[in-house]
């Protein structure tokens, strides 16, 4: 995809602005048919509804596909109790879980079933929302380079560049590519020009920081109370989890021991993004399947 076709893919979308309960106003993008069987995406940190860019083309084709931005993300504005750059901890977790139930409960109001599909940060949002209040609904849970399981192995993250504001679009664009094979992508080659354009604007628009909650237990600890079936995908060579895989498998595992696990083949974190020739098949499959039981 190019920049161009993201662009046309955006003016398609239809809009909502959900306010909740917690003050912040939940912005949607919404693609597919609305009788189509439902599927919300929650994208990961200092992100928004673009990390599905490559994503919602193959699922809207058979999906109502509702993809948010997180509070403090993208178009939505932030929770009452939580201050523009502030580093989020469990409770303020809890608060964006709560803002994301509201929009969803909006926007697929009940009894109606959904799948739910969550990368990274997002992925513990959308874990502690569907342990608190969405369980019933929730035909699949797929989760994509989720942390919460309270790992870490010590090591200091890779330096990232600094993007001075006044540079050109060509040195924002270096910065921006490199900082995404750093902790995104495994493949340089994949730090495109898209995504160097989905990244900045992210950047430009998240307000707040994620602080020790990836690799806090925030997610592992209402796993094993969640009932939906579990879809764990992680990228073979993701960044986060490097030297993990075997301990994350084995934590996923404890409390969910019939969670179907997939290692993405040369994929980073966003393995989304490097590699929808993998996930989109994958999740186009679970989803339909759970989505057929889920109304028959």
């Amino acid at each position: 995809m190019h920049v161009a076709d993201f662009e046309r893919l955006a003016a398609t979308a239809e809009r909502a602005d959900v306010p909740t309960s917690t003050g912040a106003v939940v912005a949607a993008h919404l693609f597919g048919g609305p009788a189509a069987p439902p599927v919300v995406l929650v994208h990961g940190g200092a992100g928004s509804w673009n990390h599905w860019a490559l994503t919602i083309p193959e699922l809207s084709a058979r999906f109502r596909v509702v993809a948010l931005d997180l509070p403090g993300c993208g178009d939505s504005t932030l929770p009452d109790e939580i201050a523009a750059d502030a580093v989020v901890d469990v409770e303020d977790l809890d608060i964006l879980a709560t803002a994301v139930a509201d929009a969803i409960d909006h926007l697929v109001p009940a009894p109606r079933r959904f799948g739910l599909v969550g990368f990274s940060f997002g992925g513990i949002v959308a874990g502690r929302a569907t342990s608190a209040r969405l369980g019933p609904r929730v035909a699949l849970l797929a989760l994509i380079g989720a942390g919460g399981l309270g790992l870490t192995d010590g090591r200091q993250p890779p330096r990232l560049r600094a993007v001075p504001p006044d540079a050109s679009w060509e040195e924002r664009s270096v910065a921006h590519r490199h900082n995404l094979a750093a902790l995104m992508l495994a493949d340089e080659c994949r730090a495109d020009e898209l995504a160097a354009v989905l990244h900045e604007a992210n950047v430009a628009h998240s307000r707040f920081r994620l602080g020790d909650v990836p690799s806090s237990p925030a997610l592992v600890d209402v796993l094993g109370g969640i009932r939906a079936p579990l879809l764990w995908i992680t990228g073979e060579r993701d960044a986060f989890s490097d030297g993990l895989q075997d301990r994350r498998v084995e934590l996923v595992r404890a409390v969910r021991p019939d969670a179907e696990l997939v290692n993405v083949p040369g994929a980073g974190h966003w393995a989304a993004y490097e590699r929808p020739d993998a996930v989109n098949p994958l999740l186009l499959d679970r989803l339909a399947t759970a989505l057929v039981s889920a109304t028959s």
